[in-house]
């Protein structure tokens, strides 16, 4: 992640020299936030399918696995993504790497509250 975040910065300085940009990395994938705080999967797809076993595999390979759960439900990522309410929206802000996520955005967009 360092290395990428490096090569990142590298790249960027060739379009904003006086450096008004910051880099982070999201490790191991976004979609972690789905199984720190398994919630709004399980009320989204029940309890059958979002079981223990299935968490668990989220948390080792958390794109994978929620994309075998879409797909077994003929859902698609940009879809199931784009159908978050509110209510299952505030239920991932719960997880660490969520809210490690939206602080690293605010600390990009300081006036925009997310």
């Amino acid at each position: 992640a360092q290395e990428q975040c490096g090569l990142m910065r590298t790249a960027l300085r060739n379009v904003s020299p006086d450096g008004q940009f910051n880099v982070f990395a999201f490790l191991p994938a976004l979609e972690i936030i789905f199984f720190e705080v398994p919630d709004t999967l399980i009320r989204r797809f029940g309890a059958g399918v979002v079981n223990t076993a299935v968490i668990e595999s989220g948390h080792y390979k958390p794109s994978a696995t929620l994309n075998e759960i879409l797909k077994s439900s003929g859902d698609t990522p940009t879809r199931f993504f784009k159908s978050l309410g509110e209510e299952e929206l505030e239920y991932l802000r719960r997880g660490e790497q969520c809210r490690a996520l939206v602080a690293a955005v605010e600390t990009l967009t300081p006036t925009v509250a997310l």
